[in-house]
């Protein structure tokens, strides 16, 4: 029971999988990267409450695994590097929403992680090498939405038609020390502290069945697009001499995906996400969640 409304509020224990593919050149154009992942997420809300008696307010904790498989191929010497990532992370997120049934009005949405990994690489007539990798990522995202039934002229007792433009901020602190190679080289991470910024909207339909409630059978696909900045190019410097991603400066991106309740508190979502930049840089991922209140 919220102690400040007086009403009964639901927590909530969510999964969610992402499955992805990228490809990008180096700023020379002499390496080609493409690498594959995979990221777990659990997270739970430990405390949930309202200001109003529309509006609500969760604080919870999540924690993640990943694994990431890289390949790099060189046009110049045609030798070939392969890498993976294996990494954990640990945080705390909170949101508030001016009306989390409707999701019309007013959003907030900020997070923060400290991640671990433990990276390694093997390239052509190189020995192994593996080093290890730590920092915080911390977010904030805030977005505002409102129906277009009106100006689209659908039934409003079946279908509501949302626009929800947004905006959000990341802080991306993981860094390595600098690592000695068997051969001597010397490899320096130079891209820490990127700031990444998305601008862009998210548009959806909701369905609900008047005969299950708010909470009950409501379907929602929806198209999102985003023009994501990123403030430093993501780099390592090799004895001095810098390797830059290329094409990631700035992206487009576009998903594709449903939102939709099994039950009363089994929820699910999912969405097909593409990003792309110059020279080209491409990004698909693929994401899947679940959903439980209790």
């Amino acid at each position: 029971i919220d102690p400040v409304t007086e009403q009964e509020r639901s927590s909530r224990l969510w999964l969610r999988q992402i499955g992805g593919h990228n490809a990008w050149r180096d700023s020379n154009g002499q390496l080609r990267t493409t690498s594959h992942r995979y990221v777990s997420q659990l997270g739970a809300d430990l405390l949930t409450g309202g200001f109003t008696d529309s509006d609500s307010w969760r604080l919870g904790v999540m924690a993640g695994y990943a694994r990431d498989y890289n390949s790099t191929h060189s046009s110049v010497s045609d030798y070939r590097s392969k890498g993976s990532v294996r990494g954990y992370s640990a945080g705390l997120y909170a949101t508030w929403f001016a009306d989390d049934i409707s999701k019309k009005g007013a959003y907030i949405d900020a997070w923060a992680q400290y991640s671990w990994f433990k990276n390694s690489v093997k390239g052509d007539e190189l020995a192994y090498e593996s080093y290890s990798a730590k920092g915080a990522t911390v977010s904030l995202e805030a977005g505002y939405g409102f129906a277009l039934n009106k100006s689209f002229g659908l039934e409003a007792a079946k279908y509501t038609w949302n626009f929800q433009p947004q905006a959000q901020a990341i802080w991306m602190g993981v860094d390595h020390n600098a690592h000695t190679e068997a051969n001597g080289s010397r490899i320096e991470n130079d891209a820490n502290n990127n700031i990444q910024t998305r601008l862009g909207f998210r548009t959806f339909i909701r369905t609900q069945e008047k005969n299950s409630g708010p909470h009950g059978d409501d379907f929602e696909p929806f198209v999102e697009m985003n023009w994501i900045h990123n403030s430093k190019d993501f780099a390592v410097s090799m004895n001095g001499v810098k390797v830059e991603q290329d094409g990631a400066r700035n992206l487009g991106e576009i998903k594709l995906g449903v939102n939709g309740n099994l039950n009363p508190a089994a929820s699910v979502w999912g969405n097909v996400g593409v990003q792309l930049g110059d020279n080209g840089y491409n990004d698909t991922a693929v994401m899947v969640g679940l959903k439980y209140k209790f």
